[in-house]
């Protein structure tokens, strides 16, 4: 992961730490950050996030 893709992961975390049950909709300076060439990884992540409560759009 890059270190944006860290730092960014770590700021979710702290957030959903904070509040578990905050719905999470990610900017999008966010959604630069997680976006590459692979859109596969792409959807997973998509999925994993409305999992937990972090939207994509």
């Amino acid at each position: 992961m890059k270190p944006q893709q860290i730092n960014l992961m770590n700021k979710l975390f702290d957030i959903k730490i904070k509040n578990p049950n905050k719905l999470i909709t990610l900017t999008k300076e966010d959604r630069a950050i997680l976006d590459n060439n692979d859109q596969e990884g792409v959807l997973e992540s998509k999925e994993s996030f409305q999992e937990i409560g972090i939207r994509w759009y």
